[in-house]
């Protein structure tokens, strides 16, 4: 091994044990860390302070030329995991993208007056998500619903939200 070879393992070792000795909160972290102006040193957040503690679904109906409605159906936000999601998993994007949309738009209930809502920017990014799904009739107009429901509580799922009908 040369000189530059155990000098690299030598950095990259007490960076990782630094770092690690760095996940955990305690005086010696503090001190450290206010010697890491620009952040080098990582935060390994697994899991987040507050997890999620429920499942939404997302369900849309079409408002037919005849004036009549179709079912609701669902839009799948999470789909069974495979043995190989931990390699390749092309739609873990959308969906966690979807999932935060979601997320920011029952905030923006919470915070907006309900018709100033359907100008925010999740309602909108939804709207146009549901519209984009593939439709095999003719339709005038959609309209959005999510639902939500704590896992493994045996309550049944309720209604967080119910959007206008919108002109496809």
């Amino acid at each position: 091994m040369t000189l530059l070879e155990s000098s690299l393992a030598t950095f990259l070792g007490g960076y990782w044990c630094l770092s690690a000795y760095c996940q955990r909160k305690s005086i010696g972290e503090k001190a450290i860390r206010a010697f890491d102006p620009f952040g080098v040193i990582p935060y390994w957040n697994f899991f987040a302070p507050t997890p999620g503690i429920w499942d939404y679904s997302l369900l849309y109906r079409d408002r037919l030329q005849s004036g009549g409605h179709t079912a609701w159906r669902e839009i799948q936000l999470c789909t069974p995991r495979t043995a190989v999601d931990w390699l390749w998993n092309p739609g873990k994007r959308e969906k966690k993208a979807l999932f935060d949309i979601i997320t920011a738009l029952m905030q923006s209930a919470q915070d907006v007056k309900p018709d100033h809502l359907v100008l925010s920017v999740p309602y909108i990014v939804l709207l146009d998500y549901v519209s984009s799904v593939p439709r095999p009739y003719a339709a005038e107009a959609t309209q959005f619903l999510l639902m939500a429901e704590e896992p493994g509580t045996g309550k049944e799922p309720f209604v967080m939200f119910n959007s206008h009908e919108h002109p496809l």
